[in-house]
């Protein structure tokens, strides 16, 4: 797996993963999640997104075991940004989240 900074041309595919991974999200909480509305394009023009490349597809789409590395890499990038923590955007209702923030402990 290949993590890169987001160019401009993978905003497209940022805003359809983060549709695909909230919009389950809609009913459940009786809201559109925030990073839903967010201006992707201005994140990736100010830094702020990575995108991670496994030479098949967008590793956004891969299961469980790509986790840990992206989880390990936003870690570093945190800690070189002098960043204390690292959040998992979530609520109470989702508990699928819920269920990593605490095994990633």
């Amino acid at each position: 797996m290949r993590i890169r900074a987001a160019e401009p041309d993978d905003v497209e595919a940022i805003a359809d993963i983060v549709e695909r991974a909230y919009c389950v999200y809609i009913e459940r909480i009786g809201l559109r999640p925030g990073p839903m509305d967010d201006d992707h394009g201005e994140q990736v023009r100010r830094g702020l997104v990575h995108v991670a490349e496994d030479g098949r597809r967008d590793a956004g789409e891969e299961d469980g075991a790509q986790i840990v590395g992206l989880l390990v890499f936003a870690e570093e990038a945190a800690r070189g940004a002098g960043i204390g923590t690292v959040a998992l955007y979530t609520h109470e209702k989702m508990t699928e989240n819920l269920a990593l923030r605490g095994s990633a402990r």
